[in-house]
């Protein structure tokens, strides 16, 4: 008796197993049947920084992540979000990449690999754009600049302008200068707003840049 009891419980687990073979098996073809994720394509951007300071991403829920230089694995087709942060007694430059960028905030269509490079500076001159206006066809910007070092310093500025595709389209090199410690100047750029200089109706951004100088910008339109 206790023979065939023994029998007829090893009888009932081969069932149960062969049960949940079945059950296996068929979960198996039912996933094979289904489509399979398709893996995810990725580019690398890599990040090279030139002076003192970092390269942060804006990450979705706002907060800031730092990003290390070398290369970093994106999704493709992804925007990446990235903000120049300069140490103390340093100014942000610029982003060199596949295009020169003066924001300290950049967006990145990740559509393939790219190498982007920021430039960073020691702070000399404090900066600002202190009005504009039109003369005679011409916009004119108005700015401020304080040499604000110990030291006699050389500056030498630049406009640049760009259209509202970013593409830059006037620049105007000014001859360079020397300002003694804590002197102060007011200056003015004259633009010639004409379609020979590429200006069309539209939006316009002008950028004054300095080497050693928070760079200033102002928007304009052309009617």
């Amino acid at each position: 008796m206790k023979l065939q009891s023994v029998m007829k419980g090893v009888e009932k687990m081969r069932k149960i197993s062969v049960l949940a073979l079945i059950i296996i098996l068929a979960l198996v073809l039912v996933g094979c049947d289904g489509e399979a994720e398709e893996p995810i394509e990725t580019v690398v951007l890599e990040i090279s920084i030139m002076g003192n300071g970092t390269v942060q991403a804006i990450m979705e829920n706002g907060q800031l992540e730092n990003l290390e230089e070398g290369e970093h694995e994106v999704e493709k087709g992804s925007i990446v979000d990235i903000i120049a942060q300069p140490n103390e007694g340093h100014v942000f430059h610029a982003w060199i990449g596949p295009e020169e960028m003066y924001e300290k905030e950049a967006s990145l269509l990740m559509n393939e690999d790219k190498d982007i490079l920021v430039r960073f500076t020691e702070k000399h001159f404090s900066q600002e754009i202190v009005g504009d206006y039109w003369e005679n066809g011409d916009f004119v910007v108005e700015y401020e600049i304080t040499n604000i070092s110990e030291e006699d310093r050389e500056i030498a500025e630049t406009l640049k302008i760009f259209d509202q595709n970013n593409e830059e389209i006037y620049v105007d090199r000014l001859d360079p200068y020397t300002l003694s410690p804590n002197q102060k100047i007011l200056g003015s750029i004259h633009v010639p707003i004409k379609e020979e200089e590429g200006f069309k109706k539209g939006e316009y951004k002008a950028y004054l840049l300095n080497q050693h100088a928070p760079i200033t910008s102002i928007g304009f339109k052309v009617e």
